[in-house]
Order: C-alpha cells, then sequence, then structure tokens
C-alpha cells in the first residue's frame, strides 16, 4: 500500500514532460538572445529536435525487435534494401555534362514511384500469400540448429572434382585470354570470357560451389588434420582465381553467399552487423570496379572531365552503381511500349534461352540497344523491374513482384523447416539473388538457377544413405546459432 501523500509520477510521462520543458526553455533563449532570430530556427528548436528525437528512438525499437527475429527474413533485408536503393538511386547527387553522362543525371519524374511501390506491395503481397498457406516458422527469440549433414568421405570427393573441373576450365579460359586483371584494358577483357561459353559456365558453377561449401565445412564440421588444411587452400586458391578474372561480381557473388550462410550457421547477425557486412562488401566491390576500370590513370575519367575531386571518386563510383540503373529503368519506360514493343517474355525467362541454340542476349544488353548507346563495355541493368516492364509493362511488374515475393518465403520457410546445411546455403543463394537483383534482375543467368539446384543433387549423394529425416545430431555438430 501506497503511504499517504506520496505521489504516483508515471516516469515516462515525466520524461515527456522535462523534454517539453527543456526545448520551450531552449526557444525562450533563442528569442532573447538571438539577435536575428528567423522562424526556421525556432522551428527547428520546437519541432524539428523532437522529431529527430522520436524518430531515432523508433529506430532503434524497431532494429531490437529485428534483432529478436531475423534480419535476412524475406520481409525484413530485401524491402530494406529495396526502398534504400530506388531512394538513393532518385536522387541526383552528382552533376555531370550529358555528353560524358548519357543523361543519367537526368531527373527522375515522380511518376516514377508508382512503379516502385507496386513492385514493392506486389513482393510483400506475394511473401503474405504463402505465410496463409501454414505455420509460420518461429523466428523471435528462437536459437536455430541447423544440422551437418554430408558424409566425410563423399565431400572430400565432391570438393576434389569440382576442384579439377575449376582449374581445367580457367585454364582453358587464360590460355586465349590471358589472365583479365592483368591486362590494361581488363574491364573490357574480362567480357570477352563469355564467348567461351562452356568453360565459363563450368568454372562459375564449380567455384561459386567450392567456395560457400567449404566455408559451410568450416563453420560446422569440428574435424582437423590435412584435409582441413588442404580446403583452407583451396578456398584461397578459388577467391584468387576469382579476382583474377577481372570482374568484381566473380567474387562479390560466392562471398556475399556465404557471409548469409554464416548468420545461419555460425553466429546470427544483428541489424548493424549485417548492415555494416553488406556495406562494405558493396564499397570493396565498387572500389575494385573503380581501380580496375580506371587501370591506375585517372585522365580519362568523366570525373575528371566534370572536375570533381579526385579523392571523392570512389565513393561516386559506388553511387553510380545505383543511379546508374534505376536511371536506365527511368528509361525503358519512356521507350516502351511508345517506341518499342513488349517483349512478352523473352526478357524475363531470358537465362532459360540457354538451352537454345544460337547467341541470346541479356536484359541489360537489350535495353543498351534500344536506348541508343554506344558506349564500351556490358549493357543497361534497369534493376530487378526492368525486365518485368520490358516484357508486360505495369502488370509484368506486379506478376513478376508477386512471384518473386512468394518464392523467397516458400524457400524461406522450407530452410527453417529443414534446418540443414544444404537448406541454408540454399537461401543464403536467394538472398543474394534478390540483393543483386536491385541492379540487375533477378535471374540475369543460366546459373542463377541452375547452381541451387545442382546443389540439391549434391545434398542427395553427399548424405549418403541417410534418410532426408535422420540428420546427424552428434552434440559436437549441433549448430547452436548465438547473437553476435
Amino acid at each position: 500500500m501506497r503511504p499517504e501523500g506520496e505521489l504516483n509520477v508515471n516516469k515516462h510521462h515525466l520524461a515527456l514532460a522535462l523534454a517539453a520543458s527543456a526545448f520551450l526553455f531552449l526557444a525562450f533563449i533563442e528569442v532573447i538572445f538571438v539577435s536575428k532570430l528567423t522562424l526556421e530556427l525556432l522551428l527547428v528548436t520546437l519541432f524539428g529536435v523532437p522529431a529527430a528525437w522520436l524518430l531515432i528512438r523508433t529506430g532503434s525499437q524497431v532494429m531490437q525487435k529485428i534483432d529478436r527475429g531475423d534480419v535476412f527474413s524475406p520481409l525484413v533485408l530485401f524491402p530494406a534494401a529495396y526502398l534504400v536503393w530506388f531512394t538513393v538511386g532518385s536522387i541526383s547527387f552528382l552533376r555531370l555534362p550529358s555528353s560524358i553522362s548519357f543523361g543519367l543525371f537526368e531527373a527522375i519524374p515522380g511518376r516514377m514511384w508508382i512503379y516502385y511501390a507496386v513492385g514493392l506491395i506486389s513482393y510483400l503481397a506475394g511473401a503474405w500469400i504463402v505465410l496463409q498457406l501454414g505455420p509460420e516458422p518461429r523466428q523471435e527469440g528462437r536459437t536455430w540448429h541447423f544440422f551437418y549433414t554430408w558424409e566425410e568421405n563423399r565431400f572430400r570427393l565432391v570438393i576434389g572434382g569440382l576442384a579439377a573441373l575449376m582449374l581445367a576450365s580457367y585454364i582453358a579460359i587464360i590460355s586465349h585470354l590471358g589472365i583479365p586483371l592483368l591486362q590494361g584494358d581488363a574491364y573490357l577483357v574480362r567480357l570477352e570470357i563469355g564467348k567461351y561459353r562452356w568453360a565459363q559456365l563450368f568454372l562459375i558453377a564449380s567455384a561459386y560451389t567450392i567456395l560457400p561449401f567449404l566455408a559451410a565445412y568450416f563453420w560446422t564440421n569440428p574435424s582437423r588434420g590435412k584435409p582441413r588444411r588442404a580446403f583452407w587452400f583451396l578456398l584461397v586458391l578459388t577467391a584468387l582465381l576469382l579476382i583474377s578474372l577481372g570482374g568484381r561480381g566473380f567474387i562479390f557473388q560466392p562471398l556475399l553467399t556465404a557471409v548469409v550462410a554464416r548468420h545461419y550457421l555460425k553466429n546470427k547477425y544483428r541489424v548493424l552487423g549485417a548492415g555494416t557486412a553488406l556495406v562494405v562488401m558493396f564499397a570493396a566491390m565498387s572500389f575494385y570496379g573503380f581501380a580496375r576500370d580506371l587501370g591506375g590513370s585517372d585522365t580519362e575519367s568523366p570525373f575528371v572531365q566534370a572536375g570533381f575531386p579526385s579523392y571523392l571518386f570512389p565513393f561516386a563510383y559506388s553511387y553510380l552503381y545505383v543511379r546508374y540503373s534505376v536511371a536506365t529503368l527511368r528509361d525503358v519506360v519512356s521507350v516502351i511500349p511508345s517506341q518499342v514493343p513488349y517483349q512478352h517474355g523473352w526478357l524475363t525467362f531470358q537465362p532459360l534461352q540457354v538451352l537454345l541454340p544460337g547467341h541470346h542476349d541479356t536484359s541489360d544488353t537489350y535495353f543498351k540497344s534500344i536506348l541508343g548507346n554506344q558506349f564500351e563495355g556490358a549493357g543497361q541493368p534497369a534493376t530487378l523491374l526492368g525486365p518485368f516492364y520490358g516484357d508486360f509493362g505495369l502488370v509484368g511488374i506486379i506478376v513478376g513482384m508477386l512471384a518473386f515475393g512468394a518464392l523467397s518465403m516458400a524457400v524461406y520457410r522450407w530452410s527453417l523447416r529443414r534446418q540443414t546445411v544444404t537448406s541454408a546455403l540454399v537461401y543464403a543463394w536467394l538472398v543474394r539473388t534478390a540483393i543483386l537483383s536491385l541492379f540487375l534482375s533477378i535471374f540475369e543467368f543460366p546459373t542463377d538457377l541452375w547452381i541451387p539446384l545442382m546443389w540439391l543433387f549434391m545434398d542427395r549423394f553427399l548424405r549418403g544413405a541417410r534418410n532426408a529425416q535422420n540428420v546427424l545430431q552428434h552434440p559436437a555438430i549441433t549448430l547452436g546459432i548465438n547473437s553476435a
């Protein structure tokens, strides 16, 4: 029982009252002592600072809630990255002459936000529909346990075979082109790799499997000895071979897959940790492309021609990736269907056309062609919305994003139900696909579809006689995921 005469004070109400009084007092001081007080300064004091504090407080609460769940959930990471990408890409932070920027910095019309919003809403609707089909896997406050289910001897056999295939394919390519990264025009030589169709396909499939599979092996298998040291050597060798190809995507894609898989197989990322990892990887990828394209000389850089400070080149280069794809989407919308007809599925299902004879251009190459740009290098990607719009307009965006949202949630639920190393890797690959689609498209290359299917077939062999339900549960390799 509260003693007589004691006040019942709500601490939260008292804190709000004290904060409001402080802001009013500060405004009063400004009125008295600031000789040239403006209305804007007074409004910032009375409303701007409290609004900023409220925004930070709300953001902190949201981050804490996400930390208790899963930052890589289809309902968290991709929607957040989507909003950031299209918002940053729609703002013209730089101004370069159109003669050297190909119209890159012309204003983004406000109507483009209709396409952005429809795409995101459709994605969320697709994910929500899948959630209603059954009970949602519990996330909040959960400790996951992904099980190591591979037989050691079979794993060594598979990795050894993939290593031999990777080295043979790499030698076949560099015997004709040399090592792309060591050449002065590496940014052009890397494009020639695609001419060696099957060698490139085998090289990518094997290297993109070796790197994340070995990383997962190190995180989940406690064995020691010479095989483990040999695997470390192979991991480093694979990374160096991919870097030497001259394309930042060659190393970035399997590395991103491994980073996401670590969240499920070793230590659970918090929001800040995941965000920092992605930003650092994006910055490193941008700097790699910047250094490669300039080849140690920036005399022909459009930034130099525009008088841009050289110490800001790497940062501006990072921004160009975002702006470039968003501006291309703007241009694609302006010419389709007014000047160029819809493609009725050719752009969206382009990866499947590799099974057909003949040469087949990717969607970014097609967009570069219809926009009439003749610059050297690769094509003009128009984000993941570009191929959907180029095929069927706004309806294509709705159906395509709805399907992608449903696919993302379905694979995520399957991964949490299965909880094996392979299921974590397959979902990590899909997260990698979603992030890269903000620049390119959802399935830009046939390997985007082929590699996860190959992993599922490999898993059946690696498990040997074990039934899918009979996973190895030895305490030494039961993976409890702790927050870190």
